[in-house]
């Protein structure tokens, strides 16, 4: 497939270098499905491969929600990985049988299973390759508009600093490498040089929130202001990041301080910190070994609410098979 390099390209290879997302003989996944930006994702990867020298496959999750356009997408996806030479990975499920299943919902069971799908490919390549968990990524292909959306999401859910920053560049494995650039230069790049993809009818459907969001208040609020509102979050999560840098730093430390030889933090010496910086170390310490398990707001407030009356022991459940346990002077995780 003949193409001209966009300069976006060249862009991105700088920022790759910039903050070490990929690196050569890293091992990359890319999690791709049909539509525009997890194909100029695709395109990026193998430029970038070319000057990083690292492995690409392929993953894709059939969802099962649309099973002619699902099965004409997983052909089209085998056949670009087959002309290029790469592996590739199909997970194919029934997410309405599953989410009839748990009760979860169509989006929060299809990204149960996506994430599912993925550590299991993880721990393939960790257990049975021997490449160990720093060289091992999966690029998602979230671009600068999806961001903007994401926070929006966030804003309408009422939340902190971590939910206002939206999406990083990297999360854990995960890795967002579109992250800086916008649907638009996405859609003229592909349309400029004829290059295929699936486009999903869903996207164009107003009962999901975040479809409302991007075809209806994105366009309006950017009419109001004569501008676009998407760069103006974009910048506005790029300053929140750093602000969040310092901060996590901040109360890394002071946590670390209340630690016992034994890793528990001192009920005791966390009482002595200002409430504000209460619950930030003990939000730190919850997620300190699981990025992506925190307590919810609700039960945040229970926990501290129990620490400051005192009393006997108590236990929270935060799922992912975790509890954490108030006892005397003592608060800790326990994992079963």
């Amino acid at each position: 497939m003949q193409y001209k390099i966009p300069d976006f390209f060249w862009r991105l290879a700088l920022e790759n270098e910039s903050y070490n997302l990929i690196q050569p003989g890293d091992l990359v996944y890319l999690a791709i499905s049909g539509g525009r930006d997890s194909i100029c994702l695709f395109y990026y990867l193998l430029f970038l491969r070319k000057k990083l020298n690292f492995e690409l496959r392929l993953a894709h999750v059939n969802h099962g929600l649309r099973p002619d356009v699902d099965a004409e997408e997983s052909k089209f996806l085998k056949a670009l990985a087959a002309s290029y030479d790469l592996a590739y990975e199909e997970k194919v499920i029934s997410i309405p049988e599953l989410a009839a299943k748990s009760g979860l919902g169509i989006e929060a069971t299809a990204r149960a299973e996506r994430q599912a799908f993925f550590q299991d490919l993880f721990k393939a390549a960790y257990v049975q390759e021997n490449y160990i968990p720093a060289e091992i990524k999966f690029a998602l292909g979230h671009q600068k508009d999806d961001l903007a959306e994401s926070m929006l999401l966030q804003i309408s859910r009422g939340t902190g600093l971590s939910g206002l920053i939206g999406m990083r560049r990297r999360e854990e494995f995960y890795i967002r490498p579109l992250l800086t650039v916008s649907r638009a230069e996405i859609t003229e790049f592909l349309d400029s040089f004829k290059l295929p993809y699936h486009d999903d009818a869903s996207n164009q459907e107003r009962d999901y929130l975040r479809n409302a969001l991007r075809l209806d208040l994105i366009p309006l609020w950017s009419d109001l202001i004569g501008h676009s509102i998407v760069e103006q979050l974009a910048k506005l999560s790029a300053n929140l990041n750093s602000v969040e840098a310092v901060v996590d730093a901040v109360v890394t430390a002071r946590m670390e301080d209340l630690l016992t030889p034994a890793g528990e933090l001192s009920r005791r010496r966390l009482l002595s910190c200002r409430p504000e910086l209460q619950e930030l170390i003990l939000h730190r310490y919850i997620r300190a070994d699981d990025y992506r398990q925190a307590a919810s707001n609700r039960q945040m407030a229970m926990i501290l609410q129990r620490i400051r009356r005192g009393g006997g022991e108590a236990s929270f459940d935060l799922g992912a098979n975790r509890s954490l346990k108030l006892s005397a002077d003592r608060i800790f995780l326990v994992k079963s």
